[in-house]
């Protein structure tokens, strides 16, 4: 990536040097770039500059936006997971930067919002080229054209497939909603002297609920009560990861460690040969983790695209929006979330869809029992997977 952006001729380095000033104003943004060598203090001016882009790392860095925007007690700006716009007077494109996926799959989620709403006449987000451009303190976009109907124009770009082509992508949540551990608390044993390998202890992992979490907000519940912190456990995470998996192995050598829910296994091949639904997982495991599971029980062969895990953000209202950039970038269709449905087990993976404006069905096939799941209000409640008519029918409403 590095020699690419070295041999592309449109990219400008400007080594050893810092942003002393962002030239421009509120009417008319931004207009030009004042950079200072940090070695020889030497200030150079640069003309014809339309847009900055600020990658703030990771401290969270946010203090320039302080007393403007809503923080949380750890400094990192506060969101609805989904939303796309805020109250104040600010444009958040990109999540901090926990990790650079997560924050292009979020970045790119702004983008398809701003398409489709575009699109509805409700809003616009407009651009040049192609792009956004980022003006002083991030407070407008400035137009040309809109994005929605310069996207279709552009040359050598395709008109957008009718509604009526487009398959709907059904997004599985894995454990509770697919397979279920059959080991029972001895499975949990396993965990925790896998656990106390890595980490050297395994610290409150027998009171700490899994579902609906992903492994790092697990991890993160059950050790930092006992000494462990944050950075520690992201530095271990791929020795817990391949600990995992071996114990994984091991067991199932020995007995059948999952065993599918009622009725999952014929659905998945029901919908895997039908052309109108498009198959992917979004799910709190780890991805390695998550394949192996799903291999365990032979349902891997039907997941033909490669959706959202908890290795790629610990907060699960944040992986749909990576679900949906990821797969825009293996089938080229931008879908707007209304033609995703996420098939889950928890409240959680009721307000991950409602988030991001996608469809949930829930399946009482963990610990959540129908009631429990019917308060959240999802679009569509079942007891199981069992019925595959029903549950066809139910995907397609």
């Amino acid at each position: 990536m590095q020699q690419k952006a070295f041999d592309n001729p449109k990219i400008d380095f400007a080594w050893d040097s810092a942003v002393d000033e962002i030239i421009g104003s509120r009417e008319g943004g931004v207009t030009g770039l004042r950079l200072k060598n940090l070695k020889t203090g030497e200030l150079t001016t640069h003309d014809d500059i339309r847009g900055v882009f600020v990658a703030i790392g990771h401290k969270p860095n946010t203090e320039l936006f302080a007393g403007q925007l809503e923080m949380d007690e750890n400094r990192y700006l506060v969101t609805k997971p989904g939303r796309r716009r805020r109250a104040s007077r600010g444009l958040r494109c990109g999540r901090r930067a926990g990790s650079r996926l997560s924050a292009g799959g979020d970045g790119r989620g702004h983008g398809m919002h701003g398409r489709h709403r575009g699109s509805s006449g409700s809003w616009r987000a407009r651009g040049r080229n192609g792009t956004l451009r980022l003006c002083e303190s991030f407070a407008s976009l400035r137009e040309t054209r809109p994005y929605v109907r310069f996207s279709q124009r552009r040359k050598g770009l395709a008109k957008p497939q009718s509604r009526r082509l487009m398959s709907r992508v059904l997004l599985f949540d894995i454990d509770g909603t697919l397979m279920n551990a059959v080991h029972g608390r001895g499975y949990r044993r396993e965990i925790r002297a896998a656990l106390e390998s890595v980490f050297g202890t395994a610290g409150l992992i027998d009171q700490t609920r899994f579902d609906g979490k992903t492994d790092l907000a697990i991890l993160r519940e059950a050790l930092e009560p006992a000494g462990i912190p944050a950075s520690e456990i992201h530095r271990r995470m791929p020795d817990w990861e391949a600990g995992f998996i071996e114990l994984t192995h091991r067991l199932s050598a020995e007995a059948p460690l999952f065993a599918c829910c009622p009725g999952a296994e014929q659905l998945l091949q029901r919908l895997d040969e039908d052309t109108r639904f498009d198959l992917s997982v979004l799910t709190g495991n780890l991805e390695r983790m998550a394949g192996v599971k799903l291999a365990a029980v032979g349902l891997d062969r039907h997941i033909r695209l490669r959706g959202a895990y908890g290795s790629d953000h610990e907060n699960r209202n944040e992986l749909p929006a990576i679900a949906a950039a990821r797969i825009a970038e293996q089938t080229g269709q931008d879908r707007p979330p209304a033609d995703f449905m996420i098939i889950g087990d928890t409240p959680r993976d009721i307000e991950a869809a409602r988030g991001f404006g996608m469809r949930c069905m829930a399946v009482a096939t963990g610990h959540y029992s129908l009631d429990a799941l019917a308060a959240h209000e999802p679009d569509v409640l079942l007891a199981d997977l069992s019925d595959t008519d029903l549950v066809m029918d139910s995907l397609l409403g």
